[in-house]
């Protein structure tokens, strides 16, 4: 009896004759029937199909995101390393004589007159490079300089750059170098043909740009005593007869227009700090603000430039990279 109540549910629920008539119409029709899916089984596996495809799309956007921060860093470290290396080899090289070759480390303030070659740090020295200006140099004591370019906008072509300038003593060509003159040459301002160093090319060959998207350049120079030249006074001996004939100048030349147009102590040791964003950062920097440059204020690493866009610094705050390192000169004969 209970069979047959079993049978007769199984054929009203299934609409298909038991498994005593596997030949019968309706029960291959409802066979056909049971391989089919419901509604209810096609959205539970669209659920799960949408599941797996967020993972998934999660998973390539932070692989994505991963591998272009590390291309950024990577792009941010090699021009960094670029750039400390050439300096430090040529430091590590430099040539003094006391009162016979000069050393120069300035920042002039008024961007406004001195054009690309104002506000930022400037150090120029005389050094044996491994990175002459031209295959036709035959002494290879060189003329020294490094600066980041001044800009007024960030549509400026010298917007970023730090450069440098080599000159040899001699032209490509083989011909002599007049600005090739730094022996017995203490003197140094902006311009004029001279001076051992100018700030513009009188007295040196051009500017040539080494690595894009700095934003800062900056240079410390510590002398025996572990202080900061540019923080002390010091006297100047003019012609190299032990007698102070220049009154106190400061350690960092300021202003050579005026009186400071005499060299600054030749450093025991040398701390670069060099500050810089990656090409993708730069440019979204370019955009938040077009002009962030003041006539008399550098930017600097940590705090808002003058007229600077407050999304514009708290977007460099974020991007920008400092590098520092610290070059030990030694011993050369100087002073102080």
């Amino acid at each position: 009896m209970k069979k047959q109540i079993s049978a007769l549910i199984r054929r009203l629920w299934f609409r298909c004759p038991t498994q005593e008539n596997p030949e019968s119409p309706n029960h291959q029709i409802a066979k056909s029937l049971n391989l089919r899916f419901t509604l209810i089984e096609l959205l539970a596996a669209m659920g799960v199909l949408m599941i797996i495809m967020f993972v998934l799309l999660s998973f390539f956007s932070s692989a994505q995101q991963a591998w272009t921060l590390s291309n950024a860093r990577a792009e941010v470290y090699e021009n960094a390393r670029i750039a400390l290396d050439l300096i430090t080899r040529d430091l590590q090289c430099a040539y003094y004589v006391e009162d016979k070759t000069p050393f120069w480390h300035g920042a002039y303030p008024d961007s406004a007159s001195w054009g690309d070659q104002g506000i930022n740090d400037i150090i120029a020295f005389v050094s044996a490079t491994s990175s002459p200006p031209n295959d036709d140099a035959t002494s290879r004591l060189c003329e020294i300089k490094y600066q980041k370019m001044n800009a007024a906008t960030h549509s400026s072509n010298s917007d970023g750059w730090l450069r440098r300038s080599c000159t040899g003593d001699k032209l490509s060509g083989g011909a002599a170098d007049a600005k090739w003159n730094f022996y017995n040459n203490i003197y140094v301002r902006r311009t004029g043909a001279t001076t051992a160093f100018s700030a513009n090319s009188d007295s040196s060959q051009d500017f040539e740009k080494v690595i894009p998207h700095v934003i800062e350049l900056s240079f410390i120079c510590y002398d025996k005593n572990g202080n900061d030249i540019s923080a002390q006074n010091y006297n100047h001996d003019d012609d190299g007869d032990g007698v102070y004939e220049i009154g106190v100048l400061p350690g960092k030349s300021t202003d050579p227009a005026a009186n400071q147009q005499y060299p600054t102590p030749f450093p025991y040791a040398v701390k670069i700090s060099l500050t810089l964003m990656d090409k993708a950062s730069w440019d979204k920097w370019v955009v938040l603000d077009a002009d962030p440059y003041d006539a008399t204020t550098q930017l600097t690493t940590a705090a808002k430039g003058a007229i600077e866009d407050v999304p514009a610094w708290e977007f460099r705050q974020k991007n920008q990279r400092t590098f520092t390192k610290t070059i030990f000169l030694g011993e050369r004969g100087q002073k102080y």
